[in-house]
């Protein structure tokens, strides 16, 4: 899978109060497809990854999407160290 290339983080790290949709953030990073559409990575927006790095992921969100399979990356803000976490497709 294109996540694997990130840690494995323990799910009990991805809570309501860190996620991206609690905090009114819009994610840091973009979603890369192919051709046919199918995820092949992730990257950041207008110098995004300036300010935000990837920790890690999760494949067992507490929190699942609503209408896709999906995992949960985790990310830290390089200057306030708050971390947050979206969903992002599996696929």
């Amino acid at each position: 899978m294109w996540y694997n290339k990130y840690k494995k983080l323990n799910s009990g790290l991805f809570t309501f109060e860190n996620s991206g949709k609690e905090s009114g953030e819009s994610p840091p990073y973009a979603d890369i497809t192919d051709k046919d559409m199918n995820m092949v990575s992730i990257k950041g927006l207008y110098g995004m990854e300036d300010e935000w790095k990837v920790i890690g992921y999760t494949e067992s969100i507490p929190f699942p999407a609503k209408g896709y399979d999906a995992i949960g990356i985790m990310f830290e803000n390089k200057q306030d160290f708050k971390k947050r976490w979206w969903h992002y497709s599996k696929y």
